[in-house]
């Protein structure tokens, strides 16, 4: 049988040719990466900051009487959902190309791969290196689905596991490995070079 949560449900997504989808190209290197910018706002603080800005005409909340006639006050800043043409607070950017540096483009594609339609798994094979983007990149769901990774189906070393959790602040993943740690592990966790 095998793990939902670790099978693709999809062939991967090719991002060097253009899709209907695409309105931003990530440039790595000499290769061009053809995305999705509301896709990528709807994953990453970064991007969305990016591709995305402050309406300046909006005017903040909106009174108005239900149907009982009690007053309903609409939010200031409105759930954000970039596919919906319709969110006041924020408008589009006219950024079309970002170029990304210190980064492989095999390991980019692995992370895009992983909020696509694709659904590719994290795995102990690039568990180390998807963490380390979505930490520098702000995809706050993907730190939580690599911790998830780590904490429940990895079969790393807890020595490796320790590490990323102690670089990434998983505060819980720290607290369960170290409960788990034996003396003689502890102290080869003390003559560890990385420590």
């Amino acid at each position: 049988m095998t793990d939902a949560l670790s099978a693709p449900s999809a062939a991967p997504h090719d991002f060097y040719a253009d899709h209907p989808t695409s309105s931003c190209n990530l440039i790595i290197g000499d290769n061009t990466l053809k995305v999705s910018s509301e896709l990528l706002g709807m994953h990453s603080h970064f991007f969305r900051s990016l591709f995305f800005k402050v309406n300046p005409e909006y005017k903040g909340p909106v009174e108005e009487r239900g149907e009982d006639g009690e007053k309903i006050v609409k939010p200031a800043v409105e759930p954000y959902d970039p596919l919906a043409d319709t969110t006041p607070n924020l408008i589009r950017t006219e950024i079309k190309d970002v170029r990304l540096d210190n980064v492989k483009v095999k390991e980019v594609i692995d992370l895009l791969n992983i909020i696509y339609p694709s659904d590719a798994p994290i795995t102990d094979a690039n568990v180390s290196y998807i963490v380390e983007l979505a930490d520098k990149y702000l995809f706050n769901v993907i730190m939580h689905e690599c911790e998830q990774h780590l904490t429940s189906t990895s079969e790393l070393p807890k020595e490796d596991r320790l590490l990323l959790a102690d670089k990434y602040h998983m505060c819980d993943l720290v607290d369960q490995i170290v409960k788990e740690l034996t003396k003689t592990e502890i102290q080869n966790l003390i003559n560890l070079k990385q420590w």
